[in-house]
């Protein structure tokens, strides 16, 4: 890779959040835009330092500034996409976000990245919102994205805009996301045939040692990489694709998977921003239930869904915490899918721990 032009190249695919200098900002934004660098630097630090409404505010003044690039606004808009639900819990922000997501994304003006970016945004949303059907439908309401709809399979459905984004421009957000939505559907789907479960296990191979890659590429041009949410959740999903392939290739994988799942708590645990923190009690709740069904391991997995309960209560705000959201999901899809995978796993994690359990039931 050509340095000037792999430099470019990445600083446009990361956003604000991974920028770290003066000569990024340049290569990324341009000079017409480069003055206004510093504010995206105060919405990038307000993030990082777990003030989402001093970001905010930010941002949508850079957005309604006249004086701003497209680019620059396209940024800050990204990068702030979820902190009006985040401080509202409200699905009405998250509708209006998605709306600004599908803006940016069909804005042939913006570079590739930044639109590739933008899809990223969108595809998360329905996993951000604790898989809320709402968000899923204003994500899949209108073209493009009606026709990337798989009826039936909401993971295929996401998989097809980190698809359609990779191809814009390829990101590790992108690739981490193709690779766990294979495992997610191999998990979800049982009359999946032999052959097509072994291509789905190579794919999802293949996209994880491309999510590496780019993600090493990423690492390689910023300083604070490591405080970024990218980071944090190629972490988690990389940790949950290693866990798919320990289970699903009987053997491979294990260890790597446990070493992903420890590192990461330990990451977030002693060096993560407060916004990536907001993960830790998932990645928990998540490594328990490998743990049963990889390990059978009862005793290591209560420890862990201990670990979650504590994690949640010294949330700065248990209500809006991943897990949290996750598992009001869960119980409110059991009413009608007692059997789905994700039911499943909530009732083998409470069954392993009376503290889970009784978390669980007090909401």
């Amino acid at each position: 890779m050509n340095v000037s032009n792999g430099f470019s190249k990445i600083a446009l695919s990361l956003g604000i959040l991974a920028i770290a200098g003066g000569l990024a900002a340049w290569l990324w934004f341009g000079s017409s835009a480069s003055s206004h660098y510093p504010r995206l630097v105060v919405i990038s630090d307000n993030l990082h330092q777990g003030d989402s409404r001093a970001a905010l505010d930010v941002a949508r003044e850079v957005i309604g500034s006249p004086t701003v690039a497209p680019e620059a606004k396209a940024a800050a808009a990204i990068n702030t996409a979820t902190v009006p639900y985040d401080l509202s819990g409200s699905v009405e922000d998250a509708r209006t976000s998605i709306r600004e997501l599908k803006h940016i994304a069909a804005d042939e003006s913006l570079s590739r990245a930044t639109r590739a970016s933008a899809m990223n945004m969108l595809a998360l949303w329905y996993a951000y919102s604790g898989n809320d059907r709402t968000v899923f439908k204003e994500i899949f309401g209108d073209e493009p994205y009606a026709s990337q709809r798989v009826p039936g399979s909401r993971t295929a459905s996401i998989r097809n805009i980190f698809l359609a984004s990779y191809d814009v421009w390829p990101t590790s957000r992108a690739g981490i996301g193709i690779a766990s939505s294979y495992i997610s559907q191999l998990f979800g789907d049982e009359t999946l045939s032999t052959d097509v479960r072994a291509q789905y296990l190579a794919e999802t191979e293949r996209y994880l040692r491309e999510a590496e890659a780019l993600t090493a590429d990423e690492r390689a041009f910023y300083r604070a990489y490591e405080e970024t949410n990218l980071y944090a959740a190629f972490l988690y999903w990389k940790a949950y694709a290693l866990g798919g392939l320990a289970y699903f290739q009987h053997g491979g994988y294990g260890e790597a998977y446990r070493q992903a799942y420890d590192e990461l708590i330990a990451f977030l645990s002693e060096q993560g921003t407060p916004v990536q923190k907001r993960r830790l009690a998932l990645v928990e709740w998540r490594y328990a239930t490998y743990l049963l069904l990889v390990d059978n391991d009862a005793a290591s997995a209560r420890a862990q869904l201990e670990a979650a309960v504590s994690a949640v209560s010294q949330s700065p705000d248990p209500e809006a915490d991943s897990l949290t959201r996750l598992v009001r999901s869960i119980l409110a899809d059991a009413k009608g899918a007692p059997n789905a995978p994700l039911v499943e796993k909530l009732n083998q994690t409470m069954a392993a721990s009376p503290e889970f359990k009784a978390w669980v039931e007090s909401l």
